[in-house]
């Protein structure tokens, strides 16, 4: 189902969007000439113009794009022109950027370096898919959940 605030997101890229709801989850590498709004999961390097991560929406790969808007969780490094954490995202990975905000709230493991767009673009094509592990949703940690799987096959 789309939210208002999506449709309007939509709207303001002239049909040149694409919605990832969050009943979708998909593997593989994804490219889009326009805005991507993600509220689904993606399994894959993601590379488009702009990018808003939603409060649902979860990435285990990396992400390039001129904007980039996190709200929910990335496990990859991140490349953009302009990148904006809000207070609830999950990010664990390196964010190469030209402007950055991170907002009071926000998780981030990881390296920042501030970097010139071509420098990206150039390091985002020679970049390599790897596989990753998306964490807990519910607040524990690596550890945590480990112990608990370890607990459990013990059983």
């Amino acid at each position: 189902m789309f939210t208002k605030e999506a449709v309007q997101d939509m709207e303001e890229f002239d049909g040149n969007a694409t919605f990832v709801d969050e009943s979708l989850s998909f593997s593989g590498n994804t490219v889009s000439k326009g805005h991507l709004h993600v509220e689904g999961e993606i399994k894959g390097d993601v590379r488009c113009v702009s990018i808003e991560v939603g409060p649902k929406g979860r990435i285990a790969g990396d992400v390039a794009a001129d904007q980039v808007v996190v709200a929910g969780r990335i496990i990859g490094s991140i490349r953009g022109g302009n990148v904006a954490l809000k207070p609830e995202s999950y990010v664990e990975g390196d964010i190469s950027y030209e402007s950055l905000m991170i907002e009071h709230g926000a998780h981030f493991e990881g390296s920042l370096k501030r970097g010139d767009k071509n420098a990206m673009d150039e390091a985002e094509s020679k970049g390599e898919s790897k596989d990753r592990e998306m964490p807990p949703t519910n607040g524990s940690s690596k550890a945590e959940t480990d112990a608990d799987e370890a607990e459990l096959a013990a059983e």
